[in-house]
């Protein structure tokens, strides 16, 4: 089966295409399901300041409402969310969680503290064009997805490892050894906490070229006892959607797992590999 968990449509800041028309195309792909995963970043992009227009409930749930009637017998459509700075605004992400009956939330560090999204770091130039800075950097990343997991309104980490995608385009690049025992112990108190990661497949059709998070993480992930993985393309336009999902499949069962995860009204169910 093709099942996309991380798709963008005009409900998002980044993205312009209809809720509708993604979902009309996905349907015409012969996907399978499709969720719906709306940024929500409770800090500006560009301030890393508390935005209050993240959010637009209303038209959310309309276009949500209008692309699941347009594939009413053809293609399963979910609503879900990604979530930015969920962990340091709570109260909010509360009540936006409590005013839509979500499928997945997706929890994802794009920024640190007061900072811009790491997709706006210039890591040409000072202070990030050293690997030794790009490294301090990094375990702070690290260190804001421990904070998420103290917090319940997330089910899975997305793309773990995304200011990775941002160094190589500087032509840095880290190896990730050095950090498996923060790993390690992130991960054992991710599933303690009953929640997983996706695979996320945007890297792929990227100069990137990997999926996230890489392979020896998700490795990491699997030998900590992970189980609930969801596959989403990340895409924001229809020419990705579904994208790599199938590579991700045939990765996650070489590295060892059985099942990937698809989540309904928050519940996790496993579908076999």
């Amino acid at each position: 089966m093709v099942i996309d968990q991380h798709v963008h449509s005009a409900c998002s800041i980044d993205a312009d295409t209809p809720m509708k028309d993604m979902a009309l195309a996905a349907a015409d792909m012969g996907l399978d399901l499709l969720c719906f995963t709306d940024h929500c970043d409770l800090e500006h992009h560009l301030t890393g300041l508390f935005d209050p227009g993240c959010f637009d409930r209303d038209r959310l749930i309309s276009d949500f409402s209008r692309a699941s009637e347009s594939v009413k017998g053809k293609l399963r459509l979910r609503l879900g969310l990604e979530l930015g700075a969920g962990w340091r605004l709570k109260d909010k992400a509360a009540e936006i969680a409590a005013g839509c009956d979500f499928d997945l939330i997706i929890g994802s560090v794009h920024n640190l503290p007061s900072q811009p999204d790491f997709y706006f770091l210039d890591f040409e130039k000072e202070p990030y064009r050293t690997p030794e800075a790009c490294k301090k950097l990094f375990r702070q990343y690290i260190g804001e997805h421990f904070e998420m997991i103290g917090h319940s309104l997330f089910d899975v980490i997305g793309h773990i490892g995304y200011p990775l995608r941002y160094m190589k385009r500087a032509g840095i690049k880290l190896s990730l050894s050095e950090y498996y025992d923060e790993f390690s112990l992130l991960f054992r108190k991710l599933i303690e906490s009953g929640k997983g990661i996706e695979v996320n497949t945007a890297g792929l059709r990227k100069d990137f070229g990997q999926v996230l998070p890489l392979p020896g993480i998700l490795k990491l992930y699997r030998q900590s006892g992970g189980e609930i993985v969801t596959i989403g393309s990340d895409a924001h336009d229809i020419s990705s959607l579904g994208t790599g999902i199938r590579e991700a499949q045939d990765l996650l069962e070489k590295i060892g797992f059985r099942y990937f995860t698809v989540f309904t009204k928050r519940k996790p169910e496993f579908f076999k590999l």
